[in-house]
C-alpha cells in the first residue's frame, strides 16, 4: 500500500464520519419533533378527555346529591331548574323519579309557577295540598301536573347571593313538609349552587331581576287572548256536563305568539273540543309545548273517533295552510291527536 492509498482510506472513513454524523442529527431532529408533536397531541386529548368528565362528573355529583336528598326527606320526586335571567326563562335540567321526560320541556317565566316564584322571591315556596292552597291558576304549575304531584317545596339554588335555579322536592300524596325537610333541601340546593360556581359555566348569568320586565310579562300573560281562551275553556268544563278538560302549559313563551296565530288556534281547539267533549264521561288532557319553532298541541281522549281522517279532514287543511301539520290516531282507549304550528315562523298566507 502506498502513501496515496493510504491518503485515500483516510479522506473516505473521515467522509463517512462526517456524512453519517448529518445523517443522524437530521434524523434525531426529526424523531424529536415527531416525539413533541406526539406529546402535545396526547396531552391535548388528555385535557379534552378532563373537560368530558368533568362535565360528567359535575352532572353525576348534583344527581347524587339529589338522590341523597330523596332519601333523606323520602319524597316522590326531586328536580332542578336553572334559571337564565339574559332570557328570563327558568327550564327543568334534572329531576329524580320523574314518571317521563316531559319536564325537560317546561319553560317557566320568572315570577310565574312555583319555580317562577321561587326565583323571584328568593326564598321557599311550599304547596301542600294542591291545587287547592295556589294563588294562581292549576295550569301555571306545568312541573306539579305533567308528574301528578300533590305537595311540594321548592327552594332558591344560590351562592353568594346569586341564583342559580331552584330545587324542589315533591309527594304524589298530601303531605306537610316538616322544617327539617326544608331545611336539608336548602342545605343541598346551596351545594349544588357551590358545584356550578366551581364549574364556572354561568359567567352570563346574574343575580339581579329586572322587575319592569316582569311585571310587563305578567300583563302579557293574562292579556294574552290565547291563555283567556284555555282559562276560560277550563272553568267551562268544571261548570257543564260535557266532560272535563286539564290542560299543561309547558312553555310560557306562548304569549309571544301573534294574534293571528291565537285566533286560529282558538277556532280549530274549539272544534276538537265540539267534538272530543260531548258527555260528562269524556275527559281530555292537553299538553301545550315548544319545539324549535313549532307550538306543539297535544290532545288525549279517552273517547272513541271511528274515522280520524273523516272526522279531522277540515282541521288537517286549515293547519296545512299556516305551514303546520296534524297527526291523529285511534289507541287503546281512546284517542291521540298531536298538532303541529310554526308559530314563531309564521306568516298569514291572506295579508
Amino acid at each position: 500500500m502506498n502513501i496515496y492509498q493510504l491518503i485515500f482510506i483516510v479522506f473516505a472513513f473521515i467522509l463517512t464520519l462526517i456524512i453519517g454524523f448529518l445523517l443522524g442529527f437530521r434524523f434525531g431532529k426529526n424523531l424529536n419533533r415527531e416525539q413533541n408533536n406526539f406529546e402535545v397531541s396526547l396531552r391535548n386529548k388528555q385535557s379534552i378527555k378532563e373537560v368530558e368528565n368533568t362535565n360528567r362528573s359535575l352532572r353525576d355529583i348534583i344527581i347524587a346529591k339529589m338522590e341523597q336528598l330523596q332519601q333523606k326527606t323520602n319524597v316522590d320526586f326531586v328536580a332542578l331548574a336553572i334559571y337564565d335571567v339574559m332570557t328570563d326563562e327558568i327550564r327543568w335540567r334534572l329531576a329524580i323519579g320523574a314518571s317521563n321526560e316531559r319536564y325537560k320541556r317546561i319553560v317557566i317565566r320568572m315570577g310565574k309557577g312555583i319555580a317562577g316564584e321561587v326565583v323571584q322571591l328568593n326564598r321557599t315556596v311550599k304547596i301542600e295540598n294542591f291545587p287547592y292552597d295556589t294563588i294562581g291558576y292549576p295550569i301555571e304549575y306545568p312541573i306539579i301536573l305533567i308528574e301528578h304531584l300533590r305537595s311540594v317545596l321548592a327552594v332558591p339554588v344560590s351562592f353568594q347571593q346569586k341564583i342559580y335555579g331552584v330545587l324542589l322536592i315533591g309527594q304524589r300524596t298530601e303531605r306537610v313538609f316538616e322544617d327539617i325537610d326544608e331545611q336539608e333541601t336548602k342545605n343541598v340546593g346551596q351545594e349544588i349552587a357551590k358545584e356550578l360556581e366551581r364549574a364556572n359555566i354561568y359567567d352570563r348569568i346574574l343575580h339581579e331581576a329586572d322587575l319592569d320586565k316582569t311585571q310587563s310579562l305578567d300583563q302579557q300573560l293574562y292579556q294574552n287572548d290565547f291563555i283567556q281562551y284555555l282559562l276560560r275553556k277550563q272553568k267551562e268544563s268544571n261548570k257543564e256536563k260535557k266532560g272535563k278538560i286539564e290542560f299543561e302549559v309547558l312553555d310560557q313563551s306562548i304569549v309571544e305568539i301573534t294574534n293571528d296565530v291565537q285566533q286560529t288556534l282558538i277556532y280549530n281547539m274549539e272544534v276538537i273540543f265540539t267534538i272530543l267533549n260531548q258527555n260528562k264521561d269524556d275527559q281530555t288532557n292537553v299538553s301545550i309545548g315548544r319545539e324549535g319553532n313549532y307550538l306543539l298541541i297535544e290532545f288525549k281522549s279517552n273517547r272513541s273517533i271511528l274515522s280520524t281522517k273523516e272526522t279531522f279532514g277540515q282541521l288537517y287543511e286549515r293547519i296545512g295552510q299556516i305551514g303546520g301539520s296534524v297527526i291523529s290516531y285511534r289507541e287503546e282507549g281512546g284517542f291521540h291527536l298531536v298538532m303541529q304550528v310554526p308559530v314563531w315562523s309564521y306568516q298569514n298566507p291572506f295579508s
